[in-house]
């Protein structure tokens, strides 16, 4: 007797999407277990903690249906194939296909599609329609038609050019969407022809994107990669604010080790990172350390149409003197050092000054300087728990910041007569100190003895020694 094949289907369950849906659309008194609900303690654009990794969902897809055998329900076990295919009928392959032994009873059953050949390896397929075909052992073709897969109503939000909407305002993970990867890429976006992540917010103080690594090695918040690119509107990370208060691109680490923002252009043209602004600042470093060191830190040239600034321009110099030099101390150059091994270039010697008018006077003590606090030569940064300008003398050998150019405090000293604003100071009799210039006549015209000045004084001074502002203008 012929054979008919006929089976009907009941119930197509994509369980691989209902998971995330789900999750997202829980309050707080229904989240996940294995989180942690501390939502109401949390500050903004912090990420729930994962006390508990939970088990990984399983990728499968349920599927029931009832097999008829010329008519009569099916009573047994028996092989079936599953294929699925990107196209309801045709010539092309299924991307994935599986053969289950399957129990039958009055012609039902139910399988999970998947547990054999995982579906995880043809995920990218499920990005457009996809139809299965059965094929029950003994029959000759697979039974028509194919089943077109369809989806729960949380899975159509994961679906491309989907739109997520999230209306709740008091959530319990403080965002729309999170991802979170345990040991690769919580989100990696590639696109051959656009943007591949794209964040728009357009709420005050809310970030568009926020990309959190917690400790890993060589982890990364967020990175943006670009392998080419024909014009400089391409960016590996690309920020913009369009109007208002706030900014475009913010890096914020904690811990000793790593950087905030840190871009690297391995092209010919184009930047590392570039700060652009249309009516504003381009580019903002800020440090909240009391020392200030450092706001913006390289250890290469810097290139500026303008300069403006309303502190001090310093060098940094070494103390080849044989005792300790202080804050506001005057020096004078004493040589220079050709074989810096800590950046690789030469570095000026000083030491106090212990003359009047000499034509050697160099600048200004303002602070020790610790050498080791600096990375090295790679310019990545600076080392963790390590004051850059420590307080205290300069031990001799030791290196120092020396105001060169600048208002800066000044050990003066008033034996050569009281000091008036804009008085022209020199190295002094006192050592380490600043007095007076010497006058001499040049044809007929008193003036400084050239070469000796050390700047200009800010504040008077009417005897005995005293710390006062000068303007450092070394002549």
């Amino acid at each position: 007797m012929k054979r008919s094949w006929s089976y009907k289907y009941l119930v197509l369950i994509v369980s691989i999407f209902v998971c995330a849906g789900i999750l997202m659309s829980q309050n707080i008194n229904n989240s996940p277990k294995g989180l942690n609900n501390t939502s109401a303690n949390m500050k903004k654009g912090e990420i729930p903690i994962l006390e508990a990794i939970p088990p990984t969902p399983t990728g499968q897809i349920s599927f029931q249906g009832k097999l008829m055998d010329s008519g009569i329900p099916v009573n047994a076990t028996q092989n079936i194939t599953f294929r699925l295919y990107t196209e309801e009928s045709g010539v092309l392959p299924a991307f994935w296909t599986e053969i289950q032994s399957v129990s039958i009873t009055n012609g039902l059953f139910s399988v999970m599609l998947g547990s054999g050949i995982p579906l995880n390896t043809s995920a990218v397929y499920f990005s457009n329609q996809v139809w299965l075909g059965v094929q029950p052992d003994g029959a000759p073709a697979e039974l028509t038609p194919r089943y077109l897969l369809g989806a729960v109503g949380y899975a159509m939000n994961l679906m491309p050019g989907a739109t997520l909407v999230d209306n709740n305002s008091s959530g319990p993970y403080l965002c729309s969407f999170w991802v979170s990867g345990n040991e690769h890429s919580a989100i990696y976006g590639e696109s051959n022809t656009n943007d591949a992540i794209t964040g728009v917010s357009n709420a005050d103080s809310k970030s568009a994107i926020i990309g959190t690594a917690n400790g890993a090695t060589a982890a990364k918040g967020v990175m943006g990669e670009i392998t080419s690119a024909s014009d400089d509107n391409s960016a590996g990370v690309w920020g913009e604010k369009a109007s208002g208060a706030g900014n475009a691109i913010i890096g914020n680490k904690g811990g000793d080790m790593g950087r905030a923002i840190y871009g690297i252009n391995a092209g010919s043209t184009g930047s590392g990172v570039v700060g652009k602004s249309t009516n504003y600042i381009g580019l903002w470093g800020e440090t909240d350390d009391g020392s200030h060191n450092y706001g913006i830190y390289t250890p290469d040239n810097i290139y500026s149409l303008n300069y403006h600034k309303p502190g001090a321009i310093m060098q940094i110099v070494q103390n080849s003197g044989n005792e300790p030099l202080e804050k506001g101390d005057v020096v004078v150059f004493s040589g220079i050092r050709t074989s810096l091994e800590k950046e690789g270039t030469p570095i000026v010697q000083v030491a106090k000054a212990k003359s009047a008018n000499s034509t050697a006077v160099a600048g200004v003590v303002y602070s020790r300087y610790n050498f080791g606090g600096i990375s090295g030569s790679d310019g990545k940064g600076l080392k963790g728990n390590q004051e850059i300008t420590p307080e205290g003398p300069v031990p001799s050998g030791e290196y120092l910041l020396l105001v060169v150019q600048g208002p800066c405090q000044v050990k003066t000293s008033a034996l050569a007569g009281t000091i008036k604003p804009g008085d022209l100071l020199s190295t002094s009799r006192e050592v380490g100190c600043a007095e007076k210039s010497n006058e001499v006549s040049i044809s007929g015209i008193k003036t400084a003895v050239p070469g000796c000045v050390l700047g200009k004084a800010l504040e008077p001074i009417d005897a005995g020694q005293k710390t006062i502002y000068v303007f450092v203008t070394l002549q």
